[in-house]
């Protein structure tokens, strides 16, 4: 049986929203499939996938979303993306990544450890023979914001 990496995605993110932020986020239009080279948001948290199949998750957010989903999930006040913004947001793509890589069966994928960018105008280079799919998700709680997959079997 072929998993469907981004339905995958998709389910372990909205289950980590909806326990850990009180938040239902939907997908907001079509899967967008890049590779090369490509923008993402100003706060975007990526985590490795290893195992049988390789690859990474990621979610990318607007400053400001990325603040009201740390102050949803840790219950303190955002100004600004800070250090334990950037900290919580770690927390919760490990949390939604471990969610999405229990659906990728038959894979017997595993996480490597998150990483945060801040900042404008930052830039991706994706592997052609594995491409980015990335979902626009939007939230009534937070606004607008990305997660993405790209997977590979090795």
């Amino acid at each position: 049986m072929k998993i469907d990496p981004v339905q995958a995605t998709l389910h372990g993110l909205v289950q980590t929203f909806e326990k850990m932020l009180q938040d239902t986020p939907a997908p907001d239009g079509a899967v967008d499939v890049r590779s090369g080279s490509f923008y993402v948001e100003d706060t975007t948290a990526i985590i490795p996938l290893v195992g049988t199949a390789r690859g990474a998750m990621l979610v990318s957010m607007p400053d400001q979303v990325a603040c009201m989903a740390y102050a949803a999930f840790t219950g303190c006040d955002c100004a600004h993306v800070d250090d334990d913004v950037l900290d919580g947001l770690k927390e919760i793509v490990n949390i939604a990544a471990g969610a999405a890589a229990a659906r990728m069966v038959p894979y017997k994928v595993g996480l490597g450890l998150p990483t945060v960018m801040s900042g404008q105008k930052q830039r991706l280079l994706g592997n052609p023979s594995a491409p980015w799919h990335f979902v626009p998700m939007k939230s009534k709680k937070f606004g607008n914001f990305w997660i993405a997959i790209t997977l590979e079997e090795v």
